[in-house]
């Protein structure tokens, strides 16, 4: 964590606006399954930190509106992937299922027991790009104990068409969580290492096994306030992106708006757009409303406890907002 706060601390700026570019869903929990015969990225025959990989995305993808060829590691931690190669750019959008100075469990002396790999899997139209994260080890444990007992093992999931990402999480242990005061998840729309910019910050706060999503560019806040536990096996975290397709001068999501959520019985959609369907979604996906009504109020209070996600099809595109019924 301290070299964490060390390279955030080169971020002084912000855009001084923020908006929301995915929306956020914890998703049903899966056994972690780990690769079989992924590339590995690091070198076995030697112990690693601070690793310098290229991880190839070989379909389309975007992220953050971006056109994504490759995602890199380079700015000192390991656990963080910008889709730009240099850190001298001018600004980059970064992702990370843990912001923590990760090692090879065998670091310093060896032998190597950690790894880094990814592999694609699935048919054209439909593939996904899954990199690993193998039996991690933490630097600042390495270094304060002088051997590695905590350690991760997570995968992010790049999805092909749809653009979504998930993060899943396998065994993992921090002895002492105060030790790294919290488990920062974030997508980040923009560092800039050279112009000392960051911007959107989208990050998880709360509890580890239900979070809510968080957009600012406050870096200060999104340390203290990120998750105050590190996710348990089989715990899976989705991100979808939002449509922003035609939108014109509209601010879209910020014109749209959803109350009370969390909600118990009803939700209210406010809109200075034409909205023409409302489709509420579960976590598997499976439409659970559909109504073409948006001037009234709407009744949730037949759903599940749980996190949805409600599509709204506007005169400009489609919108994709978080509801968490309780």
């Amino acid at each position: 964590m301290k070299k964490v706060l060390l390279i955030l601390s080169l971020f002084l700026a912000s855009s001084g606006i923020h908006a929301q570019s995915y929306t956020f869903l914890v998703g049903p929990s899966t056994p972690y399954q780990e690769l079989d015969a992924p590339t590995v990225l690091t070198n076995s025959s030697e112990v690693w930190d601070d690793p310098g990989l290229t991880i190839p995305v070989s379909f389309p993808f975007q992220f953050f509106g971006n056109n994504v060829t490759a995602f890199y590691t380079h700015l000192g931690l390991g656990s963080d992937l910008y889709t730009e190669e240099s850190p001298d750019v001018a600004s980059s959008p970064m992702i990370s299922a843990g912001l923590l100075d990760i090692a090879d469990r065998g670091f310093p002396s060896g032998p190597s027991v950690s790894s880094i790999s990814y592999q694609v899997v699935g048919a054209a139209g439909s593939r996904i790009l899954k990199v690993q994260w193998k039996n991690v080890g933490l630097l600042d444990d390495i270094e304060q104990n002088e051997t590695s007992t905590d350690f991760l093992n997570f995968q992010i999931w790049f999805y092909e068409t749809s653009n979504k990402i998930e993060m899943h999480y396998g065994t993992g242990q921090l002895q002492d969580f105060s030790f790294y005061g919290n488990f920062p998840v974030t997508l980040v729309k923009a560092v800039g290492y050279q112009s000392q910019l960051i911007e959107d910050i989208h990050y998880l706060t709360g509890s580890q096994t239900n979070p809510s999503m968080v957009v600012s560019d406050d870096i200060d806040q999104f340390i203290e306030n990120s998750l105050t536990g590190l996710p348990s096996s089989g715990t899976v975290y989705v991100f979808n992106p939002i449509s922003s397709v035609n939108v014109g001068e509209i601010a879209f999501n910020d014109d749209v708006l959803m109350f009370p959520n969390p909600s118990t019985d009803f939700v209210t959609i406010q809109s200075d757009v034409t909205i023409k369907n409302i489709v509420i979604r579960d976590v598997l996906g499976r439409e659970v409303l559909n109504t073409e009504i948006a001037s009234a109020p709407i009744s949730v209070a037949s759903l599940p406890t749980g996190n949805y996600l409600v599509e709204l099809t506007t005169e400009f595109g489609t919108l994709r907002k978080s509801l968490i019924k309780k």
